[in-house]
């Protein structure tokens, strides 16, 4: 996966994430909010001389540990692309899963889905605006 596709598939994922908030459809919105920081992580752990990001799978915590301390490492440009720092976003990354897809309706609050919501948003303008700014992405 390039970094293009990352970027194309968490805009997707944040779009619809927002969707699905705003028509109260909860559990898939919370849901959808982890797969938009997957993507924005793995668009700054993906290029040449970085690690392998297909081998991270879902994991957020090793995407924001040291994966993304090697990337940094191997890649000075990408020091500027900095985690959210927001509760929320840790929360997210300690929370989440892609196994919530089989959890039961109304699994989750209102409350939690605007949190997730918010960490998808800071994921996104966090790590793929500036990307884009700075033309990493084509």
């Amino acid at each position: 996966m390039d970094i293009a596709t990352c970027v194309s598939a968490a805009g997707r994922h944040l779009n619809d994430t927002e969707t699905l908030h705003h028509r109260a459809r909860y559990d898939n919105a919370a849901y959808l909010a982890g797969y938009v920081a997957e993507c924005a992580l793995k668009s700054v752990l993906t290029g040449p001389g970085l690690p392998a990001h297909q081998q991270l799978g879902h994991d957020l915590r090793l995407m924001t540990g040291n994966a993304l301390l090697l990337a940094v490492a191997m890649s000075a440009a990408r020091r500027r692309y900095n985690l959210p720092v927001s509760q929320d976003f840790a929360d997210l990354v300690a929370t989440w899963k892609p196994d919530e897809r089989y959890a039961k309706e109304g699994t989750v609050s209102a409350a939690r889905a605007e949190a997730r919501l918010n960490a998808a948003r800071e994921s996104f303008a966090n790590l793929i605006i500036p990307q884009l700014l700075d033309h990493h992405i084509v």
